[in-house]
């Protein structure tokens, strides 16, 4: 009896070992799963956000520069914007953010020919599909000489004229409320 009883001790011991055993390696191995997958979820983030950054520049947003040579003869087959009134308003916003508030005296001239490549696109790709309004044609027009002498020249008072034509324009058509006016636009003067 008191060996069977002894048998019995040392199954119980093996079970509960061998139970606490594969608890444990579980544990182990869940811990494990979690870890790899949450550094894979990381890689996988990352991959995405890499993915995001390349398909915005690879917009006419944020033209690439080799898809701009010649500049004067890129043609727009596709736009974000739907409207000239949207693609002032989002225009005018970049460049208060390079020129406004006294940015005007950090020039980022990087940021600069970027957005005056866009406008030089845009300006076209409108005036291409028709503008009705011909103070706002003309404005178009002197918005993309200005915008060529900034990436030809790297012109820094074409960069604060473009801002001036974006804010009266943003102001003619879009209503923008802003107590400036620079008076820059036929649009907003009339002249």
């Amino acid at each position: 009896m008191k060996r069977l009883f002894t048998n019995w001790k040392k199954t119980i011991l093996y079970t509960v070992a061998t139970l606490t055993s594969l608890v444990g390696f579980s544990i182990v191995a869940i811990l494990g799963l979690l870890l790899f997958m949450e550094d894979n979820y990381q890689d996988k983030v990352q991959a995405a956000e890499t993915s995001q950054v390349q398909e915005a520049d690879d917009t006419f947003h944020k033209p690439k520069i080799e898809d701009l040579t010649p500049l004067e003869k890129v043609e727009v087959e596709k736009t974000e914007y739907i409207s000239e009134e949207q693609f002032v308003a989002d225009l005018h916003s970049h460049f208060n953010e390079i020129t406004g508030w006294g940015a005007y005296e950090n020039l980022d001239m990087n940021q600069a020919d970027h957005f005056s490549r866009a406008i030089v696109v845009y300006t076209k790709y409108f005036i291409d599909k028709g503008i009705e309004d011909k103070s706002l044609e003309q404005d178009f027009n002197d918005m993309r000489e200005l915008g060529l002498k900034v990436v030809n020249e790297k012109d820094e008072e074409s960069v604060k004229l473009l801002h001036r034509y974006l804010h009266d324009l943003d102001k003619a058509i879009n209503g923008y409320e802003h107590e400036d006016t620079f008076g820059v636009t036929k649009t907003l003067t009339g002249k």
